[in-house]
């Protein structure tokens, strides 16, 4: 994948395996720094504290803090997506990201990943055009 290379990553997930295999997968596919939490209230700490360019969100059970976590990674401005055995209609309340469903191939979570960083260049490109737009108008109006 093209824009993996040298990424920070963070994994939220409660599997340990499932942790190893998602930071084999990430770190093959060349991303500089893969760091895992399996406590979802201390997640939100880490995000406060470092800086990633990614994560990769587990949602494990229907009665978790997530739609809080999804908030802050939003907050920071973190593109992450979620991973989960249910379906995503059991998540009515969280903050829209792109969805793999377990089990995954590591091809899988490589393109899901992808497009989570994809939709954030875009989401991105689209507010600096709209800024762009404005400064634009305002020299023009002078």
């Amino acid at each position: 994948m093209a824009g993996l290379p040298g990424l920070s990553v963070l994994v939220v997930e409660n599997d340990a395996l499932l942790a190893m295999s998602i930071q084999d997968a990430l770190t093959s596919a060349g991303c500089g720094r893969v760091e895992t939490e399996f406590s979802s209230q201390q997640v939100v700490k880490k995000i406060a504290e470092d800086r990633f360019d990614l994560a990769t969100l587990s949602l494990s059970s229907s009665d978790g803090p997530w739609p809080e976590v999804a908030q802050q990674l939003n907050r920071y401005k973190i593109p992450f997506i979620y991973i989960s055995c249910f379906e995503k209609s059991h998540f009515d309340d969280l903050p829209d990201a792109p969805w793999l469903s377990k089990p995954f191939a590591d091809a899988e979570l490589l393109a899901v990943a992808q497009v989570a960083l994809d939709q954030a260049a875009a989401a991105a490109m689209v507010k600096n055009s709209e800024r762009g737009t404005k400064i634009g108008l305002d020299h023009f109006d002078a």
